[in-house]
């Protein structure tokens, strides 16, 4: 059963998406794995980088993190049709007032 959305909700959800694969090549770039962030390495390509870059670029990757954490929530408040029950949200804990804490579960 596909649930029919408001076309601004619709946006939303595609902008999400369409974030989730920028973050994962920006961060493939970054690191060449996907294992837990304490784990990780910087990519030989990467590391060829100028270093004030390599900071932006983390920056970046942080604040994309971010903001694809606040669409979730978004999206996870989106009022459900009558009738229907809300799964347990996807996308994490995200903290309205401390948006520095990065508090995804993803």
């Amino acid at each position: 059963m596909k649930l029919i959305h408001e076309p601004h909700e619709e946006r939303v959800i595609q902008e999400r998406a369409d974030l989730e694969v920028k973050i994962e090549k920006l961060s493939y770039f970054i690191y060449d794995d996907f294992l837990e962030p304490s784990h990780r390495k910087y990519s030989e390509r990467f590391s060829k980088v100028h270093p004030e870059e390599r900071i932006r670029m983390q920056k970046q990757l942080e604040a994309m993190t971010q903001y694809r954490d606040i669409l979730a929530a978004r999206i996870d408040a989106f009022p459900m049709p009558a009738g229907l029950m809300r799964a347990e949200p996807t996308s994490g804990t995200v903290e309205l007032d401390n948006i520095g804490a990065d508090k995804a579960n993803w």
